[in-house]
């Protein structure tokens, strides 16, 4: 069970790149928190290097991580390659990490992608499989869009967590209402 969380960008802006330390790891696990949800933005060597740190200092202190990609371009044919390539990237980086590490393959689906629900499901039908090839037992989440989510096409369905943000929804979707 994942517990308390938190989202972090220490591996998204520059920012909060330059003030991250292992210290803030601990403050937050003190705190109480038992999770940290870690944005990342790119794939270059420095972003990697610091995302294999910030997932290290988490593990000593016994934090899990969820590791998820900041997409917030366009959505098309180009950002799709990219999104693609940043997840074959990020599983061979991270194949031989504990369990402790999830992903989570987009932040919460906005209302650009909302409008490409098949450019957002091609997505996953390329990424789903990338993942289970190169880690089988990785746990992986997933946003669809609402309600017109098409069919994935997943070579296993173990290990596999949907998320659901109603924000994410689209603008005449409804929440449902608290028993």
């Amino acid at each position: 069970m994942l517990g308390i969380g938190i989202d972090a960008n220490w591996v998204t802006f520059n920012k909060w790149r330059q003030g991250y330390t292992a210290t803030v790891i601990l403050d937050f696990k003190n705190i109480g928190f038992q999770h940290v949800r870690i944005r990342v933005a790119g794939d270059s060597t420095e972003t990697i290097a610091l995302l294999h740190r910030v997932v290290d200092d988490c593990f000593k202190v016994g934090l899990h991580c969820i590791c998820h990609q900041r997409l917030h371009k366009h959505p098309s044919q180009h950002t799709l390659k990219h999104s693609v390539a940043f997840w074959d990237k990020i599983a061979h980086e991270f194949k031989d990490y504990p369990y402790l590490l999830s992903y989570d393959m987009i932040i919460e689906v906005g209302k650009k992608l909302n409008n490409y629900p098949d450019l957002l499901n091609e997505f996953y039908k390329q990424v789903i499989p990338i993942i289970r090839k190169v880690d089988p037992y990785r746990t992986y989440s997933y946003d669809p869009v609402i309600p017109r989510i098409r069919t994935i096409l997943m070579s296993c369905i173990f290990h596999q967590v949907t998320t659901i943000s109603w924000e994410s929804g689209t603008s005449t979707q409804q929440a449902p209402t608290p028993r």
